[in-house]
């Protein structure tokens, strides 16, 4: 039995125009950006108080194509009064300075510092989306831009 060379060819190009698997790294392209703690999603901002130098109370909002910095006041015993900041955000963020304005308390400088951003609460000393930054001097938090 004789097998034309037509085929075989036709079989060999079947096969290299066969679709291949794409690796998920491929499928899933990762939009990511770095507030200059480390990389942050597209779809998250990061709010940064007391780093680069700066008092605790002071805090830097982090986009994807923004930054902005913020002073909430420190009033006596105020501390847990939300003082809102407008940015290119969607929402208005919201923050309870809490224990920033102290400086008699370096134990508890993070305590009672709470941000509102939409619906997202984050009681900043304790939320697993906050951690230190600057060995500790600093507290980031990393909050989505639509929750």
């Amino acid at each position: 039995m004789r097998i034309s060379t037509l085929p075989l060819v036709a079989l060999a190009l079947g096969a290299l125009a066969a679709p291949t698997e794409k690796s998920d790294s491929d499928l899933e392209k990762r939009c990511e950006w770095n507030d200059g703690h480390g990389p942050i999603h597209c779809d998250f901002f990061s709010i940064v108080f007391g780093a680069e130098g700066r008092s605790r109370s002071e805090f830097i909002i982090k986009g994807n194509n923004f930054e902005q910095r913020g002073f909430p006041r420190c009033d006596p015993w105020q501390g847990g009064r939300y003082q809102s900041f407008w940015s290119p955000l969607p929402w208005v963020l919201m923050v309870a300075p809490g224990n920033t304005c102290e400086t008699r308390l370096p134990e508890a400088w993070w305590d009672d510092l709470h941000i509102k951003y939409a619906s997202t609460f984050l009681n900043v000393p304790t939320d697993t989306r906050c951690g230190p930054v600057e060995n500790g001097w600093g507290r980031r938090c990393i909050i989505a831009q639509r929750p």
